[in-house]
Protein backbone atom coordinates (compact mmCIF):
# COMPACT_ATOMS: atom_id res chain seq x y z
CA UNK A 1 0.00 0.00 0.00
CA UNK A 2 1.40 3.54 -0.55
CA UNK A 3 0.55 6.25 1.67
CA UNK A 4 1.17 9.98 1.14
CA UNK A 5 1.57 12.80 3.78
CA UNK A 6 -1.08 15.85 3.22
CA UNK A 7 -0.11 19.21 3.17
CA UNK A 8 -3.42 21.88 2.91
CA UNK A 9 -2.20 23.00 -0.95
CA UNK A 10 -3.01 19.25 -2.40
CA UNK A 11 -6.42 19.99 -4.34
CA UNK A 12 -9.29 17.31 -4.74
CA UNK A 13 -11.67 17.31 -7.51
CA UNK A 14 -14.37 14.87 -5.64
CA UNK A 15 -14.96 13.09 -2.19
CA UNK A 16 -17.38 10.23 -0.94
CA UNK A 17 -18.11 9.01 3.02
CA UNK A 18 -19.66 5.45 2.98
CA UNK A 19 -19.96 3.75 6.18
CA UNK A 20 -17.07 3.15 7.71
CA UNK A 21 -14.42 4.50 5.59
CA UNK A 22 -14.06 7.98 3.26
CA UNK A 23 -12.43 8.13 -0.58
CA UNK A 24 -11.33 10.94 -2.55
CA UNK A 25 -10.10 11.43 -6.13
CA UNK A 26 -7.52 14.34 -6.45
CA UNK A 27 -7.38 16.57 -9.33
CA UNK A 28 -4.24 14.61 -11.04
CA UNK A 29 -7.34 12.02 -11.18
CA UNK A 30 -5.35 9.65 -8.40
CA UNK A 31 -7.49 8.08 -5.80
CA UNK A 32 -7.12 7.36 -2.02
CA UNK A 33 -8.93 5.92 0.12
CA UNK A 34 -8.77 6.03 4.55
CA UNK A 35 -11.06 4.94 7.36
CA UNK A 36 -11.21 1.71 9.59
CA UNK A 37 -9.03 -0.58 8.79
CA UNK A 38 -5.99 2.49 7.18
CA UNK A 39 -6.64 5.64 8.89
CA UNK A 40 -3.98 7.55 6.60
CA UNK A 41 -5.03 7.66 2.38
CA UNK A 42 -3.99 5.17 0.60
CA UNK A 43 -3.50 4.70 -3.11
CA UNK A 44 -6.12 2.90 -4.75
CA UNK A 45 -4.63 1.21 -8.16
CA UNK A 46 -1.53 1.45 -9.70
CA UNK A 47 0.38 4.79 -9.94
CA UNK A 48 -0.72 6.98 -12.73
CA UNK A 49 -4.05 5.65 -12.99
CA UNK A 50 -6.92 8.32 -13.57
CA UNK A 51 -10.42 7.73 -11.96
CA UNK A 52 -13.71 9.97 -12.81
CA UNK A 53 -15.77 9.52 -9.82
CA UNK A 54 -16.17 7.18 -6.94
CA UNK A 55 -19.07 5.94 -4.49
CA UNK A 56 -18.13 4.45 -1.05
CA UNK A 57 -20.91 2.33 0.60
CA UNK A 58 -21.31 0.25 3.75
CA UNK A 59 -18.80 -1.86 3.36
CA UNK A 60 -17.44 -1.53 0.03
CA UNK A 61 -16.25 1.02 -2.21
CA UNK A 62 -17.03 1.35 -6.24
CA UNK A 63 -14.97 3.47 -8.87
CA UNK A 64 -15.46 5.16 -12.54
CA UNK A 65 -12.20 5.16 -14.29
CA UNK A 66 -11.21 7.43 -16.93
CA UNK A 67 -12.16 5.42 -19.43
CA UNK A 68 -15.99 4.88 -17.71
CA UNK A 69 -15.34 1.24 -16.94
CA UNK A 70 -16.43 0.11 -13.63
CA UNK A 71 -14.58 -0.87 -10.66
CA UNK A 72 -15.33 -2.36 -7.44
CA UNK A 73 -13.96 -3.90 -3.99
CA UNK A 74 -14.28 -4.43 -0.34
CA UNK A 75 -17.49 -6.42 1.07
CA UNK A 76 -17.82 -9.75 -1.74
CA UNK A 77 -21.79 -9.87 -2.10
CA UNK A 78 -22.07 -6.24 -2.42
CA UNK A 79 -19.33 -5.69 -4.63
CA UNK A 80 -20.22 -7.47 -7.45
CA UNK A 81 -16.92 -9.17 -7.99
CA UNK A 82 -17.06 -12.46 -6.03
CA UNK A 83 -15.39 -14.13 -3.14
CA UNK A 84 -11.48 -14.18 -3.26
CA UNK A 85 -11.00 -10.67 -5.22
CA UNK A 86 -8.64 -8.46 -3.99
CA UNK A 87 -8.44 -5.13 -4.74
CA UNK A 88 -10.51 -3.04 -7.36
CA UNK A 89 -11.65 -5.87 -9.86
CA UNK A 90 -13.55 -4.45 -13.14
CA UNK A 91 -17.19 -5.31 -13.31
CA UNK A 92 -19.32 -6.56 -16.31
CA UNK A 93 -21.80 -4.23 -17.29
CA UNK A 94 -24.91 -5.38 -19.90
CA UNK A 95 -23.95 -4.42 -23.00
CA UNK A 96 -20.69 -3.12 -22.69
CA UNK A 97 -22.03 -0.33 -21.39
CA UNK A 98 -19.74 3.11 -20.71
CA UNK A 99 -20.32 4.27 -16.86
CA UNK A 100 -20.73 7.90 -16.29
CA UNK A 101 -21.10 7.42 -12.26
CA UNK A 102 -21.71 4.98 -9.78
CA UNK A 103 -23.16 5.37 -6.02
CA UNK A 104 -23.35 2.54 -3.51
CA UNK A 105 -25.52 2.56 -0.55
CA UNK A 106 -25.01 0.02 2.44
CA UNK A 107 -25.32 -3.38 0.76
CA UNK A 108 -25.88 -2.55 -2.47
CA UNK A 109 -24.81 -0.24 -5.63
CA UNK A 110 -26.08 1.55 -9.12
CA UNK A 111 -24.01 2.94 -11.64
CA UNK A 112 -25.98 5.61 -14.06
CA UNK A 113 -24.44 4.75 -17.78
CA UNK A 114 -23.66 7.68 -20.13
CA UNK A 115 -26.40 6.91 -22.30
CA UNK A 116 -28.12 7.96 -18.92
CA UNK A 117 -29.26 4.08 -18.26
CA UNK A 118 -29.30 2.83 -14.55
CA UNK A 119 -27.93 -0.69 -13.20
CA UNK A 120 -27.40 -2.55 -9.63
CA UNK A 121 -26.40 -5.43 -7.84
CA UNK A 122 -25.82 -6.51 -4.30
CA UNK A 123 -28.34 -6.93 -2.06
CA UNK A 124 -32.04 -7.13 -2.93
CA UNK A 125 -34.17 -8.38 0.08
CA UNK A 126 -36.15 -4.54 0.23
CA UNK A 127 -36.22 -4.18 -3.63
CA UNK A 128 -33.88 -1.80 -3.95
CA UNK A 129 -32.05 -3.17 -6.84
CA UNK A 130 -35.27 -2.04 -8.84
CA UNK A 131 -35.37 -5.13 -10.86
CA UNK A 132 -39.43 -5.43 -10.08
CA UNK A 133 -39.28 -8.11 -7.96
CA UNK A 134 -37.15 -8.80 -4.44
CA UNK A 135 -34.95 -11.65 -3.36
CA UNK A 136 -35.35 -13.11 0.15
CA UNK A 137 -31.49 -14.86 -0.07
CA UNK A 138 -28.53 -12.74 0.39
CA UNK A 139 -26.70 -12.71 -2.75
CA UNK A 140 -23.94 -14.80 -3.61
CA UNK A 141 -22.53 -13.21 -6.80
CA UNK A 142 -24.71 -10.74 -7.54
CA UNK A 143 -23.73 -8.47 -11.00
CA UNK A 144 -24.83 -5.68 -12.37
CA UNK A 145 -28.46 -5.98 -13.76
CA UNK A 146 -30.28 -3.45 -15.76
CA UNK A 147 -33.06 -1.63 -13.87
CA UNK A 148 -36.62 -1.27 -14.47
CA UNK A 149 -36.36 1.55 -17.41
CA UNK A 150 -38.89 3.85 -16.95
CA UNK A 151 -38.63 7.73 -18.36
CA UNK A 152 -35.35 8.04 -19.80
CA UNK A 153 -32.42 9.80 -20.10
CA UNK A 154 -31.98 9.40 -16.38
CA UNK A 155 -30.24 13.05 -15.26
CA UNK A 156 -29.93 12.53 -11.66
CA UNK A 157 -29.38 8.81 -9.75
CA UNK A 158 -29.19 8.28 -5.73
CA UNK A 159 -28.90 5.44 -3.08
CA UNK A 160 -29.16 5.60 0.67
CA UNK A 161 -29.19 2.57 2.60
CA UNK A 162 -31.29 0.36 1.16
CA UNK A 163 -33.55 2.58 -1.20
CA UNK A 164 -32.77 4.56 -4.68
CA UNK A 165 -34.38 7.47 -6.71
CA UNK A 166 -33.95 8.51 -9.89
CA UNK A 167 -34.46 11.95 -11.79
CA UNK A 168 -35.34 11.57 -15.75
CA UNK A 169 -37.18 14.09 -17.90
CA UNK A 170 -38.39 15.94 -14.77
CA UNK A 171 -40.03 13.27 -13.10
CA UNK A 172 -39.06 11.91 -9.69
CA UNK A 173 -38.90 7.74 -8.77
CA UNK A 174 -38.14 6.02 -5.66
CA UNK A 175 -37.68 2.56 -4.80
CA UNK A 176 -36.41 -0.18 -2.13
CA UNK A 177 -37.11 0.06 1.47
CA UNK A 178 -39.95 2.90 2.10
CA UNK A 179 -41.23 1.73 6.04
CA UNK A 180 -39.60 5.58 6.97
CA UNK A 181 -41.29 7.90 4.49
CA UNK A 182 -37.86 7.68 2.79
CA UNK A 183 -39.85 7.08 -0.75
CA UNK A 184 -42.05 9.90 -0.52
CA UNK A 185 -44.94 8.09 -0.73
CA UNK A 186 -47.52 5.82 1.45
CA UNK A 187 -49.46 3.96 -0.85
CA UNK A 188 -48.41 1.39 -2.94
CA UNK A 189 -45.74 -0.55 -0.53
CA UNK A 190 -45.58 -3.85 -0.03
CA UNK A 191 -44.04 -6.06 2.52
CA UNK A 192 -40.35 -7.10 2.07
CA UNK A 193 -37.68 -8.14 4.46
CA UNK A 194 -38.61 -8.50 8.31
CA UNK A 195 -41.87 -6.94 7.53
CA UNK A 196 -41.06 -3.38 6.50
CA UNK A 197 -42.50 -1.87 3.75
CA UNK A 198 -41.15 -1.54 0.56
CA UNK A 199 -41.59 -0.86 -3.24
CA UNK A 200 -38.97 -3.19 -5.64
CA UNK A 201 -40.95 -1.33 -8.77
CA UNK A 202 -40.06 1.92 -7.77
CA UNK A 203 -42.79 4.56 -7.24
CA UNK A 204 -43.60 8.39 -8.67
CA UNK A 205 -42.92 11.13 -6.13
CA UNK A 206 -44.97 14.17 -6.71
CA UNK A 207 -43.81 17.85 -7.23
CA UNK A 208 -44.52 20.81 -6.30
CA UNK A 209 -48.16 21.72 -8.76
CA UNK A 210 -46.47 22.91 -11.84
CA UNK A 211 -43.02 22.04 -11.10
CA UNK A 212 -40.53 19.24 -12.03
CA UNK A 213 -37.72 17.97 -10.60
CA UNK A 214 -33.99 18.53 -11.32
CA UNK A 215 -32.17 16.62 -8.68
CA UNK A 216 -31.95 13.97 -5.93
CA UNK A 217 -30.10 13.00 -3.38
CA UNK A 218 -30.86 10.13 -0.42
CA UNK A 219 -29.57 9.41 2.90
CA UNK A 220 -30.41 6.63 5.47
CA UNK A 221 -34.17 7.06 5.48
CA UNK A 222 -34.58 10.08 4.15
CA UNK A 223 -34.50 11.65 1.05
CA UNK A 224 -33.64 15.30 -0.46
CA UNK A 225 -34.31 16.93 -3.80
CA UNK A 226 -34.44 19.97 -5.72
CA UNK A 227 -37.06 21.17 -8.45
CA UNK A 228 -36.81 23.20 -11.18
CA UNK A 229 -36.69 26.76 -9.00
CA UNK A 230 -34.47 25.52 -6.37
CA UNK A 231 -36.62 24.70 -4.18
CA UNK A 232 -35.52 22.19 -1.59
CA UNK A 233 -37.95 19.54 -0.17
CA UNK A 234 -36.80 16.48 2.29
CA UNK A 235 -38.99 13.47 3.19
CA UNK A 236 -38.40 10.66 5.85
CA UNK A 237 -37.60 9.97 9.17
CA UNK A 238 -36.23 13.20 10.58
CA UNK A 239 -34.26 12.16 13.51
CA UNK A 240 -31.06 14.06 14.02
CA UNK A 241 -32.00 16.63 12.26
CA UNK A 242 -31.69 14.71 8.86
CA UNK A 243 -34.14 16.51 7.03
CA UNK A 244 -32.95 20.20 8.06
CA UNK A 245 -36.06 21.84 9.30
CA UNK A 246 -35.49 22.19 12.31
CA UNK A 247 -37.31 18.79 13.51
CA UNK A 248 -35.28 16.13 15.57
CA UNK A 249 -38.10 13.95 17.07
CA UNK A 250 -37.45 10.65 15.35
CA UNK A 251 -40.70 10.49 14.06
CA UNK A 252 -41.62 9.83 10.66
CA UNK A 253 -42.67 12.09 7.87
CA UNK A 254 -44.32 9.75 5.30
CA UNK A 255 -44.99 12.22 2.40
CA UNK A 256 -42.92 15.45 1.23
CA UNK A 257 -42.73 18.70 2.41
CA UNK A 258 -41.60 22.02 1.46
CA UNK A 259 -38.91 22.99 4.37
CA UNK A 260 -36.93 25.82 4.78
CA UNK A 261 -32.92 25.85 4.90
CA UNK A 262 -31.25 24.80 7.86
CA UNK A 263 -32.25 27.03 10.69
CA UNK A 264 -30.38 29.90 11.55
CA UNK A 265 -32.00 33.21 12.73
CA UNK A 266 -30.67 35.70 10.29
CA UNK A 267 -31.05 34.14 6.97
CA UNK A 268 -34.43 34.00 4.23
CA UNK A 269 -35.24 31.18 2.74
CA UNK A 270 -32.95 30.69 -0.54
CA UNK A 271 -32.61 28.69 -3.67
CA UNK A 272 -30.39 25.90 -3.40
CA UNK A 273 -27.97 24.70 -6.59
CA UNK A 274 -26.66 20.96 -4.88
CA UNK A 275 -27.41 18.75 -2.30
CA UNK A 276 -25.90 15.49 -0.96
CA UNK A 277 -26.62 13.36 1.89
CA UNK A 278 -25.57 10.24 4.01
CA UNK A 279 -26.61 8.89 7.10
CA UNK A 280 -28.56 11.17 8.71
CA UNK A 281 -26.59 14.51 7.44
CA UNK A 282 -26.96 16.73 4.65
CA UNK A 283 -25.42 18.99 3.20
CA UNK A 284 -26.25 21.67 0.28
CA UNK A 285 -25.04 24.58 -1.80
CA UNK A 286 -27.13 27.60 -2.24
CA UNK A 287 -27.06 29.66 -5.26
CA UNK A 288 -24.56 32.36 -3.44
CA UNK A 289 -22.13 29.08 -3.07
CA UNK A 290 -22.75 29.27 0.53
CA UNK A 291 -22.75 26.00 2.05
CA UNK A 292 -24.87 24.79 4.61
CA UNK A 293 -24.92 21.16 6.42
CA UNK A 294 -27.47 19.90 8.79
Amino acid sequence: ATTHTWTLTEAWEQVSAGGHHTCGIRTDGSLYCWGSNEPLPVLVGDPGTRWRQVGAGGEHTCAVRDDHTLWCWGHADRTGVGAGAEGPTQLVVPGDAPIASVHAGWDFSCALTVQGDSVCWGNNDNGQLHIGQRDDLPPIDSRPTASLRWESPITSLAVGHYHGCQVAQGILRCWGLGAEGQLGVVEGLAPCAQNRACSPEGLAVEPPEGLSWTDVNAGKAHTCALDEQGGRLCWGNPAHGALGDGVADGAHHPAHAAIQPPRRADVEPRRWQALDAYDFRGCGLDEQGGLWCW
